[in-house]
């Protein structure tokens, strides 16, 4: 009867330090937020999403109220940023990884500008380069 008891608390000591360690995962999982940052010929789409992809805000130049001729502009995206960012610390969220197309990376001082103003930790960053499906356009042939 002894043995069985000591056999018991040594299952429940696992039990507890697996379920510790799966709670501190999730923790983990749930403070690491994403922030996607797609620009456009005419826009700029800025979504922030959760570990597992879940869209938690979204925030683009029609959003806040820019004129269509604007929306692809340095100020813009400087606004959208400020709003988004302000909502983030209203959440509580102070870890990002950024993921950025090649359109949105020539706008990386703003964005550096605007995060450090914040004070939120980016913990990475992630380039999306966007295949074309039928390859690239052939150069136009020279007739003579």
């Amino acid at each position: 009867m002894i043995e069985s008891n000591k056999l018991y608390n040594i299952k429940s000591t696992e039990n507890y330090k697996l379920k510790r360690l799966q709670n501190i995962l999730d923790i983990f999982q749930t403070k690491i937020y994403i922030l996607n940052i797609r620009s456009t010929l005419n826009n700029i789409y800025v979504t922030l999403t959760n570990n597992s992809g879940q869209i938690v805000l979204v925030k683009s130049g029609g959003t806040i109220k820019v004129s269509s001729s604007k929306r692809n502009t340095n100020y813009s995206l400087e606004l959208i940023l400020n709003m988004l960012l302000k909502k983030l610390v209203d959440l509580d969220i102070k870890n990002l990884i950024l993921r950025l197309d090649f359109a949105s990376l020539r706008k990386k001082k703003i964005l550096i500008k605007v995060i450090q103003k914040f004070s939120i930790k980016v913990l990475g960053v992630q380039l999306s380069a966007v295949k074309a499906f039928n390859g690239v356009r052939f150069r136009k042939l020279r007739r003579i």
